[in-house]
């Protein structure tokens, strides 16, 4: 009998806070669920660490080399079973009524509903983050999160705690494997499809002191071709939505410039320029600053920027 969700959890070299997850995980009021944790190739003692728990509701399913956290997402998902899928990082923890309160919100949402997003309560700032309109709401209420503003990441502040219907799956709807970050892509490209709503009840505690986490100016930094390359085809997947808003277009333009620029293709680098400053001068002239020392001096500047960085072998957070 297939179970209501499976709660995917994607890890690396986690194993000092792996625990804390699980027991959150394995210690829910609402019982009906199988735990996938996909071990992204990590060289600690994490595989005991999972073995140490008892649960025959876990899967543990180990990758042979660190892939990313999206293809580990991936895995997770393509191993599923649940009605529905929750995503956990492997340094956080669900509140106890984490499951029920979603399965209770799923039970009162239409079938075109493909997400739920809670908001996330940050233990290292003391901070609540997620849909900013939805927040200011009393606690429980539902927003219906607008496609346009997944597409633009408008009133969006930080990370969200989110179950997905695995019907969006089903549609070969999936994380970006090509580069590890760019969640937001995979979420607008869902929001096209399905409507997405935001409950305004935190369910989750997320930790950011142990890290591992990749931040957007770093993620151009590391891959900025493949960077470059998704963002070109966001923009082309939801044109209808950018063309009804210079400023985020100009935005966008300035970025995949720049990630043409440190990948040494000039040509590109200011063809997305003038694109840019074709929609609005207001917004790409600040950023020639940054664009053009990276057009004149391409790899050069990226790899001195990654070594200031302090890049080393994070990844991003799971």
């Amino acid at each position: 009998m297939k179970p209501f969700f499976t709660v995917v959890i994607p890890t690396y070299n986690r194993a000092g806070v792996l625990g804390r997850a699980l027991s959150s995980v394995l210690g829910q009021s609402f019982p009906d669920f199988e735990l996938i944790v996909v071990d992204d190739g990590s060289t600690d003692n994490t595989k005991e660490v999972i073995f140490s728990f008892a649960d025959k509701r876990i899967r543990y399913l180990p990758l042979l080399h660190n892939q990313g956290v999206n293809t580990a997402r991936n895995v997770g998902v393509r191993a599923a079973r649940g009605e529905w899928v929750a995503f956990l990082d492997s340094d956080d923890e669900y509140m106890p009524e984490a499951l029920n309160t979603m399965r209770k919100y799923i039970r009162g949402a239409s079938d075109s509903v493909g997400v739920l997003f809670f908001p996330a309560y940050n233990a290292t700032t003391d901070q609540v983050t997620g849909y900013n309109p939805g927040i200011k709401k009393k606690v429980g209420s539902v927003t219906l999160i607008p496609y346009e503003d997944m597409v633009l990441k408008r009133n969006i502040v930080g990370d969200m705690t989110s179950c997905v219907s695995s019907r969006v799956f089903q549609g070969r709807c999936w994380f970006p494997e090509e580069i590890n970050g760019l969640e937001a892509l995979f979420w607008a490209r869902v929001a096209k499809r399905r409507k997405i709503l935001f409950v305004n009840e935190i369910i989750e505690v997320r930790h950011y002191d142990t890290g591992h986490q990749l931040h957007a100016e770093r993620l151009s930094l590391r891959y900025p071709e493949a960077v470059a390359k998704a963002l070109e085809e966001h923009l082309l997947e939801h044109r209808r939505v950018f063309s009804c808003y210079s400023d985020y277009l100009a935005k966008i333009c300035t970025r995949i410039a720049f990630c043409h620029a440190l990948s040494g293709q000039r040509k590109a680098a200011l063809e997305w320029t003038w694109k840019g400053l074709r929609v609005s001068q207001t917004r790409v002239l600040p950023a020639l600053k940054r664009i053009i020392p990276a057009i004149l001096l391409g790899q050069r500047l990226r790899a001195y920027l990654l070594q200031r960085s302090g890049r080393g072998d994070r990844d991003t957070k799971c």
